[in-house]
């Protein structure tokens, strides 16, 4: 009898392939689920006894070992990393499987032991054998910290800059003030022993004339009718008018000798008779009678006499240096004379 066909063929049911995948699993996780494998206490087999978990992502069920072929065993040691030299057997993987899990169940079961007081730097600890250095959370920076530093070191050396140079402007300026009061105190001391020297010479002129005694060929003066009062003047103490010489100095030695002796202005006119250049004897004729025994106005007829007019006491005071002769009293004296001859030329 032959075989009976029917019109619609029967669809042929094709063999399923189960495939394994072996998924990455994220980083800073316990070593059993970065590997793939869940410690006995968190199997769950939704698959039934049939279908364990080495079907599904490279996971097995340690209960359904004995179920698994050669093939599967060999696998799951090969994606674990289980060492397996020289095994060829299903009974030699079934326990190098055994020994792995023991052995990774119990660093598993360490690491995943929380203890009652944890800090959070110790709960940020890696769990990698290849990084498993102790990095706390919260460490300092340290450049920031030496930056910090940097610029509070830098702000402290300028401050210390600034505050020795304004140290040093300071003593500068405190040498300068010293210079200055110095060289002042100098010319107050110069000026002190140049009016010092002027007064001794003074004083020892006044001395030397005190000292001599009237001779017997002293001048004696009639002061006139109403006082009858003579006043000797020794010849020693004028000093002599030579030809050549300057008028207006000889003047000036001819009043401080007879202020030195004691005579009295009004007595200078009188004397000035026996004392006057030859030379300029001629001009007090023609005075005024009232003004002949006057010293002022003869003094002034005097001058006239040798050119002493108000132009050329303003060319002498312009042109009047120290001599080297001279000390700088004598200069300073010399230039109030002619000062007060322009003076009273101009009256």
């Amino acid at each position: 009898m032959g075989a009976v066909t029917t019109g619609a063929t029967a669809p042929v049911a094709r063999p399923q392939h189960r495939r394994l995948r072996l998924e990455p699993a994220p980083l800073l996780r316990p070593r059993s689920l970065l590997l793939g494998f869940r410690p006995p206490a968190q199997r769950r087999s939704p698959n039934g006894p049939g279908r364990g978990a080495g079907s599904q992502a490279g996971e097995f069920d340690l209960a359904l070992l004995e179920k698994y072929t050669v093939k599967q065993l060999k696998g799951f040691c090969r994606d674990l990393g289980v060492p397996t030299q020289g095994a060829s057997r299903k009974k030699e993987f079934q326990m190098a499987l055994r020994a792995w899990v023991e052995a990774h169940s119990e660093e598993d079961a360490e690491e995943e032991e929380e203890p009652e007081d944890c800090s959070p730097e110790d709960l940020l600890l890696s769990v990698d054998d290849v990084t498993t250095a102790i990095v706390p959370c919260a460490k300092p920076d340290s450049s920031v910290s030496d930056r910090s530093l940097t610029t509070e070191e830098r702000r402290e050396e300028r401050e210390f800059q600034l505050q020795m140079a304004r140290l040093k402007i300071e003593a500068q300026q405190e040498e300068r003030r010293a210079e200055r009061e110095a060289k002042a105190a100098e010319r107050a001391l110069a000026e002190k022993k140049l009016l010092l020297a002027h007064e001794l010479s003074l004083k020892e002129l006044e001395i030397k004339v005190r000292q001599s005694e009237p001779s017997s060929d002293g001048i004696s003066i009639h002061a006139g009718p109403v006082e009858e009062k003579k006043v000797c003047i020794p010849k020693n103490v004028v000093p002599s008018f030579e030809v050549g010489d300057d008028i207006d100095k000889w003047l000036a030695a001819y009043e401080v000798a007879l202020r030195a002796i004691g005579t009295s202005e009004e007595h200078w006119g009188v004397a000035w008779w026996f004392y006057v250049p030859a030379v300029g004897r001629d001009t007090f004729p023609t005075l005024a009678p009232q003004y002949r025994y006057v010293y002022a106005p003869m003094k002034v007829t005097l001058l006239g006499k040798f050119g002493l007019t108000p132009e050329r006491y303003r060319q002498r005071f312009r042109d009047s240096t120290k001599l080297s002769t001279q000390t700088w009293v004598d200069c300073y004296y010399f230039s109030n004379k002619v000062q007060d001859g322009w003076v009273r030329a101009e009256k």
